[in-house]
């Protein structure tokens, strides 16, 4: 990380791949294999651990019911002329980077609160803004008039690339509330069902699964000689004052963080789901964005009041087809965070409940920026 005083770009957001997950004790256990074959292929409450981390996130209006998809969908990917064709993605895995934390910013256009005030956030290079008199680096910056499909191929493309060689990756965006990170990260609530909603603002997370499983369908079928499969399973948690709740199974609430020896740290009870295609991880998403906490703040009627990750868990074998067992295997994870909103510290219309929960999520983000500051200056010093 270039800069660690980036939060004070009140206008601008980022997003940053991590490498190696750094949240691990947010992080549900996989299944064992000598109790997967007892249990309900297609949900089950974690218990052990593979080894291989404003606005509100996406709302529906309670007289509004939750976009569905078909289920003869799941075989065959939907397509669109208007959709930037991606190139084939290769397995092995790709050439070390300089830094295991890579920070990206966002300027959104001014809305029209914004234009009353004259806010000067420039792009003055590829990795160069100001604010005002002061000027700030990171690895990469968009413009405001960057679109989703822009972003995907920055910063979702290379995710999918490491999560498919078998790299652990994390996707975070923190900003202030009302900055944009719903749109950017997972569009407008139509656009995560492909069909009826324009391809152009279809956000971040979306696109990378649809691309994942493209990838891993291709994989498949063009692995001559060779016996490709693949397992993907996740789980969705929030974490809102500090407690940690299940967003696939909103009656599991204060979950605990426990710890072995064997298996690390891992949140008790966490459901995981498992996951067969991209429409199977978009009701999942659906459903579990329309769990998250909201409210208002004085920068954003509908603000994300709580943190949420979305982990995602890939396992791959690959063996001769003249071979008696799989000679080789993956095991990758994707973790999306979506951080609260940042707002000011003040009692408004919306009482003292926000006030403490502006105290919390200030509390969180601190520490959260202590942990990706310890790892960029781990990696540095290698």
């Amino acid at each position: 990380m270039k800069q660690n005083s980036n939060a004070e770009t009140a206008e601008t957001r980022f997003l940053g791949t991590i490498s190696t997950s750094s949240i691990r004790n947010l992080l549900p256990r996989s299944i064992s294999s000598k109790y997967q074959s007892k249990l309900n292929p297609n949900s089950h409450k974690s218990d052990s651990e593979n080894t291989p981390p404003i606005e509100q996130n996406i709302q529906i209006n309670d007289g509004q019911p939750l976009p569905t998809v078909h289920k003869q969908l799941q075989t065959k990917m939907p397509t669109s002329p208007d959709r930037v064709t991606k190139p084939e993605l290769q397995l092995e895995a790709p050439a070390p980077q300089d830094s295991a934390v890579k920070v990206m910013v966002r300027i959104r256009p001014l809305n029209d609160h914004g234009r009353e005030v004259d806010w000067k956030v420039k792009k003055l290079s590829s990795d160069t803004l100001s604010v005002g008199d002061r000027k700030f680096k990171f690895d990469l910056v968009f413009n405001s008039n960057s679109n989703q499909e822009d972003i995907f191929l920055s910063v979702g493309v290379p995710l999918v690339k490491n999560a498919l060689a078998g790299y652990n990756t994390s996707l975070l965006s923190y900003g202030q509330s009302g900055s944009g990170k719903t749109y950017t990260m997972w569009g407008p609530p139509s656009a995560m069902v492909e069909d009826p909603s324009p391809i152009s603002h279809q956000g971040i997370v979306p696109r990378i699964f649809q691309m994942l499983f493209l990838e891993l369908q291709r994989a498949q079928d063009n692995s001559e000689g060779k016996l490709f499969n693949y397992q993907c399973r996740c789980s969705f948690l929030e974490i809102y004052n500090e407690q940690i709740g299940d967003l696939l199974d909103p009656t599991q609430r204060n979950l605990e963080i426990k710890d072995d020896v064997k298996n690390g740290m891992y949140v008790e009870n966490l459901t995981e789901e498992y996951v067969a295609s991209y429409e199977d991880v978009t009701q999942i998403l659906i459903k579990g964005l329309s769990s998250r906490k909201v409210g208002a703040t004085s920068l954003n009627s509908k603000s994300s009041r709580s943190h949420i990750i979305f982990n995602f868990i890939i396992e791959s074998w690959c063996k001769e087809t003249s071979a008696k067992c799989f000679s080789s295997s993956k095991t990758s994870r994707i973790s999306i965070v979506d951080l609260a909103g940042l707002d000011r510290n003040k009692v408004d219309d919306a009482g003292r409940q926000c006030l403490r929960e502006g105290k919390k999520v200030k509390k969180s983000l601190s520490q959260l920026g202590h942990l990706v500051d310890t790892l960029t200056k781990q990696t540095h010093s290698r």
